[in-house]
C-alpha cells in the first residue's frame, strides 16, 4: 500500500517538473523603446472640461437656511 503512495507521488512530481511552465519562457524579456516616457494618465483636452455654472453653489457646500433674521 505505501509503496502505490509513494510510485503516485513520484510519478506526480516528475510530472510537474516535466511540464514547468519556466522552460518556455527563455531570452530576454522585452523591453520599452527608448522614447517611451510612460503611459499618459489624461487624455482630456483642456477645451473638453466642463466648467462649474458661476451661480450654482459648490457640490457638498452647506447653503445657510432661510430663517428669523439675527436680533442686534
Amino acid at each position: 500500500m505505501n509503496r502505490i503512495i509513494v510510485a503516485a507521488l513520484v510519478a506526480a512530481v516528475l510530472a510537474g517538473c516535466v511540464s514547468a511552465p519556466r522552460q518556455t519562457r527563455r531570452g530576454t524579456p522585452p523591453q520599452d523603446p527608448l522614447d517611451y516616457q510612460g503611459v499618459p494618465t489624461d487624455m482630456t483636452p483642456p477645451s473638453m472640461l466642463e466648467t462649474p455654472d458661476a451661480k450654482a453653489p459648490a457640490p457638498g457646500s452647506a447653503t445657510p437656511a432661510p430663517g428669523p433674521a439675527p436680533a442686534r
